[in-house]
This record gives structure tokens, C-alpha cells and sequence, in this order.
């Protein structure tokens, strides 16, 4: 059970450590995602309350 726990823990940031660099896209600022600008709003409100 515990080298299974390890092996996911290294395979969950080797994933991590890999996205990146397999992400091609031009990545926009939120300024251009009217509906994502709006989404994180309401979540940083929600965090306030």
C-alpha cells in the first residue's frame, strides 16, 4: 500500500511537471474572458463572505 501511495505521488507531479511544456496555445489575460473575469469575481466574493 505504501509504494503504491509513492508511486502516485511521483506520477501526480511528474504530470504536473510535464502539462507545461505540452500546453501550445497563446494563453490571453482574463481581460479577454469576460465570463471567466466574471466567474473569478463571484468566487473572490465568496471567499470574502
Amino acid at each position: 500500500n505504501k509504494h503504491g501511495g509513492v508511486l502516485a505521488l511521483i506520477f501526480s507531479i511528474l504530470i504536473l511537471a510535464i502539462i507545461p511544456l505540452l500546453h501550445t496555445s497563446k494563453q490571453r489575460s482574463m481581460s479577454f474572458r469576460p465570463f471567466s473575469q466574471c466567474l473569478f469575481w463571484i468566487l473572490a466574493a465568496n471567499l470574502l463572505i
